[in-house]
């Protein structure tokens, strides 16, 4: 009985593997997400190129305005983008 439902879930999983995956940002959009995106921790998210550039375009204007960009979670502060968030592709 276990054994069908591990076969069961495995199949479900593989008839998955091309499903789009949806850009997770909160900017909202129905673009396909190709990036995990890793916010110093705080915020995990699968996101799009489009808010990728977006999130970096923004980032790196505080940072040049301000000096630092502070955390609205945690409140640390950053004062360049590579210390405030990583992108990987999916």
């Amino acid at each position: 009985m276990q054994d069908d439902t591990r076969q069961d879930t495995f199949a479900d999983v593989v008839a998955g593997m091309d499903d789009q995956i949806p850009c997770a940002s909160f900017y909202v959009c129905d673009n396909e997400a190709v990036w995990w995106g890793d916010v110093h921790g705080c915020e995990q998210a699968s996101i799009c190129t489009t808010h990728v550039m977006k999130w970096l375009e923004d980032s790196t204007r505080r940072i040049a305005t301000h000096g630092y960009v502070r955390c609205w979670r945690c409140g640390c502060s950053f004062s360049t983008v590579e210390k405030l968030g990583t992108f990987r592709p999916l």
